[in-house]
């Protein structure tokens, strides 16, 4: 049967006939379709991406979207700036038919990291360098205890105080190290060197 109205026709045992008049609507027909998607390139970023598009009968009545995201909800059909988990997006038409679909944003399992030193002492006039060089890392930046910066793997430790080095690597994910050094008041050659 097509979507309109039609009759029934009822035959008793008696012979006796009756109609009814019988409404029938068409069913919303939906499809949530994945248009694109963005997983995690470096892990605890929130850099993700959906988008979606909706397809079918129903598409063409009135409807509504949404976005279910833990405890809130957005109307946009393309989310950007978004952390690992899952998301799922909801259509739900006129009359209240609801139709849902579920999308997840990945990420890394392992997280890139730097591990260049623990807190460091030294004689004073100690000459010291520590190398932060990484396997895979493309960039640096030392932040040292006077608020100067080094761009190199390794930085020249002069200074009482906190040094923290900053690591990018190839796929543009960063992680730090900070460790703390002290000179004690102890006196050695100047020829004595130290590196790490």
């Amino acid at each position: 049967l097509e979507a309109g109205r039609d009759f029934a026709v009822i035959k008793d045992r008696a012979g006796c006939y009756g109609e009814a008049a019988v409404s029938l609507r068409e069913t919303m027909d939906f499809s949530i379709n994945l248009l694109s998607k963005k997983d995690l390139v470096c892990k605890g970023t929130c850099d993700g991406e959906l988008a979606v598009s909706i397809t079918g009968t129903g598409a063409l009545n009135p409807h509504s979207f949404s976005w279910q995201i833990g405890g809130t909800t957005s109307p946009s059909k393309i989310l950007t700036k978004r952390c690992a988990g899952i998301y799922t997006a909801i259509v739900t038409a006129a009359g209240g038919c609801r139709v849902t679909k579920t999308f997840e944003i990945k990420e890394p399992e392992k997280a890139f990291t730097v591990e260049v030193s623990n807190d460091l002492q030294f004689c004073k006039n100690s000459t010291v360098e520590i190398n932060a060089l990484q396997p895979d890392g493309k960039a640096y930046k030392w932040t040292l205890p006077d608020g100067g910066a080094v761009t190199t793997p390794v930085a020249s430790i002069a200074q009482t105080g906190q040094y923290k080095v900053e690591v990018t690597n190839s796929l543009g994910c960063n992680a730090t190290d900070a460790f703390n050094v002290t000179f004690l008041d102890i006196e050695t050659s100047a020829d004595f060197a130290l590196a790490f």
